[in-house]
């Protein structure tokens, strides 16, 4: 075997090469072990951002809040008292998760008591025909505040006006719970 023989000839003019390490390669690549790692490590990085972006801004949304709540009610805002607090105002807690491949869900309580990456969906239905007429799909675990942005929606799906009855069911402990609204 003459040493010409031994050496392959650049990518992209040679079919052997090609065929040995495929039509992309350049030979400066990482190896697959590293280049995996890499990855996880910048989607970390990415989630990890995410959640210290999420809770500056419910922070300052919270701050929002309160600051709107005193002007209201005709008093002061509450002062910070950085002091008090057991973890900075505004930064992940320790036990705070982010979801790598679904960021807009969160962890949610569901029926048998165990915790799932979850959203949590409303629906109205009209009463006669049997059909959804609004949805409303949040990441909130509570429902507190809901049912005015669903009917809202349904209005606005049915294009009407008249305020619709309305019930809003809740189950606890297998103990239902009911409220109505009427126009």
């Amino acid at each position: 075997m003459t040493p010409s023989s031994q050496v392959l000839e650049p990518p992209g003019n040679s079919v052997r090469f090609n065929q040995e390490f495929g039509p992309d390669f350049r030979g400066d690549e990482l190896p697959g072990e590293l280049a995996l790692r890499e990855k996880r490590l910048k989607v970390i990085r990415d989630a990890k951002k995410r959640l210290e972006d999420r809770k500056a801004q419910e922070a300052r949304e919270e701050d929002e809040r309160k600051a709107r709540r005193a002007k209201e009610e005709g008093r002061e805002p509450p002062k910070e008292r950085p002091e008090l607090r057991k973890h900075p105002k505004g930064e992940p807690k320790p036990k705070d998760q982010e979801n790598f491949t679904d960021p807009d869900s969160r962890i949610m309580k569901d029926g048998s008591g165990a915790f799932q990456q979850s959203y949590n969906a409303h629906i109205a239905v009209d009463e006669s025909e049997h059909i959804i007429v609004g949805a409303l799909v949040t990441n909130t675990a509570a429902d507190v505040g809901e049912l005015m942005p669903l009917i809202d929606a349904a209005e606005t799906a049915a294009a009407t006006r008249t305020r619709p009855t309305a019930w809003a069911t809740s189950r606890r402990r297998s103990t239902p719970r009911a409220c109505a609204t009427s126009s």
